[in-house]
């Protein structure tokens, strides 16, 4: 039960880090998504005041303009909800690392660096499913039952109980 109860340890230490990882990723991940969505918007409000040009000069219709209006209020709703997205990730990831939500945390490395490293730690040429923590749950597990049924069957083996008593009765008016 202690070897199960380490293992147990070393398994809830592994899923910590591994959420650390996740919630970590995701605030890379959101602050990634609003700089392409602010990259986006850029460009779509580029060509929006471009084509606004080509429509007063006659040369493009009054529909192709509101099309790129339409596409730019879509950039602006993405790029508020990507920026509701990246303030949920820091939360998240604040929350996961046992501090205030409210705590500033400067993230010192990127997207692809994480990847990176995630990947390097992920790829091993000898694998051994016996030193994975959930093989060695399941094969304590299994040595639990037989103990346990070792104890079930030991219940119906034949017992011995005794009980022993001893006294004596004088009639004479001194204890001898």
């Amino acid at each position: 039960f202690l070897e199960y109860s380490a293992n147990n340890k070393e398994k809830t230490a592994l899923e910590v880090r591994k959420n650390v990882i996740t919630a970590y990723g995701n605030v890379l991940l959101a602050e990634n998504s609003i700089d392409i969505t602010k990259n986006n918007l850029d460009k779509a409000l580029e060509n929006l005041r471009e084509t606004k040009i080509v429509y007063e000069n006659g040369l493009a219709e009054e529909e192709d303009v509101e099309q790129l209006q339409i596409t730019s209020q879509q950039l602006k709703s993405q790029l508020r909800n990507a920026e509701r997205m990246h303030e949920i990730a820091r939360e998240s990831l604040n929350m996961v690392l046992g501090i205030g939500i409210t705590t500033k945390i400067e993230l010192t490395d990127d997207l692809k660096t994480l990847a990176a490293k995630e990947a390097l730690e992920n790829t091993t040429t000898d694998f051994d499913y016996a030193n994975t923590i959930e093989f060695k749950i399941a094969n304590n597990l299994v040595e639990q039952r037989d103990l346990e049924l070792k104890l079930q069957k030991s219940e119906a083996l034949p017992s011995l109980s005794a009980f022993a008593n001893y006294g004596a009765i004088t009639f004479g008016n001194e204890f001898d």
